[in-house]
């Protein structure tokens, strides 16, 4: 059996919660029954905006970006998610403790290295739909999020 293996850089000062992303990866991996590799890092909002700004056109910092890599030459790797922590929690509000924020938009991230996304109504109801089947199997993120996600917190209105 192929190992899994999440790789965790953290470019800010924000404490990382890495056994509950590790438990969020694993977690994630076994429902996909995924044998991937992923990258995690942390960046800050000037980072994630130069970054949004160089793959996706937009100048602005985001919460989250998840980056395939499945599709090119190297084997086994899902790809790379980066996290602001700041952008997160101003997007995400202040109310949630910012260990479980971390991890939720993890998945979040994760979710898209899957190929789900939130562009579309149907495409945001199977995302929805796996962000909370998700957060139902790890105990942290079900006592703080019910039975929703990220997706279903905060709706695109797409």
């Amino acid at each position: 059996m192929a190992k899994r293996l999440l790789s965790i850089e953290n470019q800010t000062s924000q404490r990382i919660p890495r056994t509950l992303l590790n438990r969020v990866f694993f977690d994630a991996e076994r429902s996909q029954r995924g044998t991937n590799n992923v990258s995690l890092v942390f960046v800050s909002d000037a980072a994630i905006k130069k970054l949004n700004r160089q793959h996706r056109g937009k100048s602005v910092a985001t919460d989250v970006l998840a980056f395939s890599l499945a599709a090119k030459e190297t084997p086994g790797v899902l790809g790379e998610i980066f996290i602001a922590p700041k952008t997160a929690r101003a997007v995400h509000g202040k109310d949630l403790p910012v260990q479980a924020l971390l991890a939720i938009t993890f998945l979040h991230g994760l979710l898209h290295l899957y190929g789900f996304d939130h562009e579309t109504r149907p495409a945001e109801k199977r995302m929805n739909t796996a962000e909370k089947r998700a957060v139902k199997a790890i105990p942290e993120l079900q006592r703080i999020f019910g039975g929703s996600g990220l997706v279903g917190r905060y709706s695109s209105g797409v």
